[in-house]
């Protein structure tokens, strides 16, 4: 499932140069659902601003270079940015005054199984 993180990041990857608007439409075809069920969303207008830039490049009004630049002014403007999250290992381990239970022994039962290799017969 797609995030509004996500579609930011993928913007920022265009306008950055490290995806092409081919790669940036491609990503996003599928997920346009996604986006548009909620309309009011910074993800979801940003979204539609994709979707006008890339009918305006195909008219002929607008130049990639142009809606690159556009974009990029989108997504510095937005608050939604991405941070790595610090990984601190924990030097203190929880422990527990109770003592262990007994461990159960799991007991498999076996149908006995004749090791006769004779038909064996059954009358009723």
């Amino acid at each position: 499932m797609s995030t509004s993180i996500e579609v930011f990041a993928k913007v920022q990857d265009y306008v950055d140069r490290r995806i092409t608007l081919h790669e940036l439409e491609s990503w996003l075809v599928n997920r346009l659902p996604t986006y548009l069920l909620n309309p009011n969303s910074a993800a979801a207008e940003l979204v539609g601003l994709i979707e006008l830039g890339l009918a305006e490049i195909q008219a002929g009004i607008r130049s990639e270079r142009s809606l690159r630049k556009f974009l990029g002014l989108q997504t510095t403007s937005n608050p939604i940015s991405t941070k790595p999250y610090p990984y601190y290992p924990s030097t203190t381990e929880a422990s527990s005054s109770a003592s262990p239970a007994e461990p159960t022994p799991l007991v498999w039962e076996v149908p006995s199984v004749s090791s006769s290799n004779v038909p064996q017969v059954e009358y009723v």
